[in-house]
């Protein structure tokens, strides 16, 4: 499977774009085989776009997602002291505390109310 976890409202997801990666995400989840999962984070978070979370090890990217590929960047391992609390943050936002952190994509574009 693979997870988003993403900031939303008008200065990173907002509801136009939400709509987009909703659609993007529908079409590559028809392929069989694959499981592709985004949630928006309530309100304002302390998390950036810029980590990667693969096999348990946290990965840090120098520049935003948004321009990933346009310019030089740097991608690094972020040390096991410290991404074990990224894990658990990341993941008391995704799975454990979910209602309270964090919304599927799908409620997010569907929620009638302006962009957060």
């Amino acid at each position: 499977k693979i997870r988003i976890l993403n900031c939303k409202g008008s200065n990173f997801v907002n509801k136009e774009k939400a709509r987009n990666l909703l659609t993007l995400i529908n079409e590559y989840n028809a392929n069989p085989f694959q499981k592709l999962e985004c949630r928006m984070l309530r309100g304002d978070s302390i998390l950036h776009d810029r980590f990667v979370v693969s096999d348990q090890s946290v990965w840090y990217l120098g520049s935003s997602f948004s321009e990933f590929g346009n310019r030089a960047t740097c991608i690094a391992r972020v040390p096991k002291a410290s991404d074990t609390e990224i894990l658990k943050e990341i993941e008391n936002w995704y799975f454990n505390r979910q209602a309270e952190y964090s919304q599927g994509i799908e409620e997010y574009v569907n929620n009638s109310e302006a962009d957060d």
